[in-house]
């Protein structure tokens, strides 16, 4: 690194004193770093001590480790690094920038599934006998086939979409159309133009996602997530790129967001009455202020179109002030 000049300086200097000729050559670099990221190596060794970071490999770190652990491609780092080349200006870019770069060389391989955070469980009335649903396994890919969904006239969707769309009519994404509901009424196989939620039938797998910010999102996916192995790379629908860390019959965990893609900021994230309620635990290590959003037009970024609901549910604290 550039901040080396000087001693490197020092050493050339006692080499030409010695009459020295084979010598190493020097190349000096300034620093790159994430925007908005404050990395330290020995804040985050006292914090892996103390039980504030599960280790080297949290994703929190933003180690090599927690790269690996969340589905970064070495081939991503690596490009994304050589392409900023040597210089000794330092250089600050955002992370959607790896993100990006990480997200052309998974997206063709990342197979779909659902995943259903807090779920909330659904009985469909009037539901037609029906055996399975068959979503595609990539949309852009038809011809790797199809994945199978049991269904029945109990499912589980998220708490967020419950509430959101609860009495009005929605699509199970890939299957019906139903009014939602505790006792959901079904009304219609065919695609309507309306809003597509994700939903997983009873016997769905157990499913631990952890999120870059350290938040971690259980809920249940559906049952073909158990035949992943450890280190596939697949892609929650309206969660994000997520990488297989652990399966068992108990439970699978994931190591997600990040990778690229999902619902809030372009790099996966949970919905949003999952974050306000984990802001809200954090909000006790704030100083002075919180700006859990951005300062951006939703038609710009439209997966901040929330910013408004999730400030709404922040639990505020004294000598806290609070912005988008």
């Amino acid at each position: 690194g550039k901040a080396l000049v000087i001693e490197d300086q020092m050493e050339t200097r006692l080499w030409d004193l010695f009459q020295i000729d084979r010598r190493p050559s020097f190349t000096h670099f300034g620093i790159l770093r994430f925007k908005d990221l404050e990395l330290s190596k020995s804040r985050y060794r006292r914090e892996i001590a103390e039980g504030r970071l599960s280790g080297i490999d949290d994703p929190r770190t933003w180690s090599l480790q927690s790269l690996r652990r969340r589905g970064i491609q070495p081939a991503a780092l690596r490009y994304f690094v050589l392409d900023f080349g040597l210089s000794l200006n330092d250089i600050e870019v955002a992370a959607e920038t790896l993100y990006a770069e990480n997200r052309k060389r998974i997206d063709e391989h990342a197979n779909r599934y659902f995943f259903v955070p807090e779920p909330v469980s659904v009985e469909i009335h009037g539901l037609p006998a029906t055996e399975a649903a068959h979503p595609p396994l990539h949309p852009d890919f038809p011809g790797r086939g199809t994945r199978t969904v049991p269904v029945g006239p109990k499912f589980h969707v998220a708490k967020e979409d419950f509430d959101r769309f609860r009495g009005q009519e929605v699509r199970l994404k890939d299957f019906c159309n139903v009014v939602l509901d505790h006792r959901a009424t079904f009304v219609s196989l065919e695609n309507k133009d309306i809003p597509k939620i994700q939903w997983v039938s009873h016997g769905g797998v157990p499913t631990h996602v952890v999120m870059p910010t350290g938040f971690e999102s259980r809920g249940l996916a559906e049952p073909e997530v158990a035949s992943l192995r450890v280190d596939d790379v697949v892609q929650f629908e309206r969660i994000g790129f997520a990488r297989v860390d652990h399966v068992s019959r108990a439970e699978v965990r994931m190591g997600g967001g990040g990778a690229g893609g999902g619902r809030r900021g372009g790099g996966g994230g949970a919905p949003v009455a999952e974050e306000g309620r984990f802001r809200a635990r954090r909000g006790g290590a704030a100083r002075g202020k919180r700006g859990p959003t951005a300062w951006v037009a939703p038609a710009a970024i439209p997966q901040l179109a929330d910013a408004d609901e999730l400030m709404a549910r922040l639990e505020r604290r004294a000598g806290v002030r609070y912005a988008t």
